[in-house]
């Protein structure tokens, strides 16, 4: 694995514990959540906001994320790694207690501030992703697309995936982080946000 670029910002984070229900998340302050497809960068998002190449585990297999990850920031603040959607393999028995624990802490934690949307940049939303946007809208929980993998689109094709991906999404072109991990692309962004949310 390469190492992460350093950027001015990071948010201190220490693993605690994988939950597999929402009751064993425990008590805190406030907590901001990350949810994707399976293998679209949530654990890469994690390590380089955090600055530790090794916090999160990343894998090029998909689904390796199956309970609720749980790390800890300064003040009693909370970050959630959540399952990833669209993991084809496994048992169907599988797939839907993800979903179930998803949609459980997604709308059980009151202290929930931001949800953060992982999209690929490179493949465009996914039905999931459009899905899972529209169910956090009617759910009224707050969210923030952050597309990721950006350094794997060509300078010249940018502006068009940016383009598109806003019109699929109903969304400004500039609410959305477009990040790249191994880059450092608007990591530093995405590091504000957070800390902004979670009032550090």
């Amino acid at each position: 694995m390469k190492d992460i670029p350093m950027t001015l910002a990071r948010l201190t984070l220490s693993f605690v514990k994988s939950a597999s229900a929402v009751e064993q998340i425990g008590f805190c302050e406030c907590e901001i959540a990350i949810v994707g497809r399976s293998n679209v960068g949530k654990s890469s998002l994690i390590n380089a906001v955090a600055q530790q190449k090794n916090l999160a585990q990343t894998s090029k297999t998909p689904g390796r994320t199956r309970n609720l990850n749980v790390y800890q920031a300064p003040r009693e603040r909370l970050l959630i790694d959540c399952p990833g959607y669209g993991f084809a393999r496994g048992p169907m028995e599988d797939k839907d207690r993800w979903s179930l624990l998803i949609e459980s802490y997604l709308t059980s934690r009151t202290t929930l501030k931001m949800v953060y949307l992982c999209v690929d940049a490179y493949v465009g939303p996914t039905e999931l992703d459009i899905d899972m946007q529209a169910w956090l809208f009617q759910n009224h929980i707050p969210y923030t697309i952050v597309a990721t993998k950006y350094d794997q689109l060509r300078p010249s094709e940018r502006s068009a995936k940016q383009k598109k991906l806003c019109e699929i999404l109903s969304i400004d072109l500039g609410t959305i982080f477009w990040v790249s991990t191994r880059e450092s692309l608007g990591v530093e962004l995405v590091v504000l946000d957070m800390q902004k949310h979670l009032g550090l």
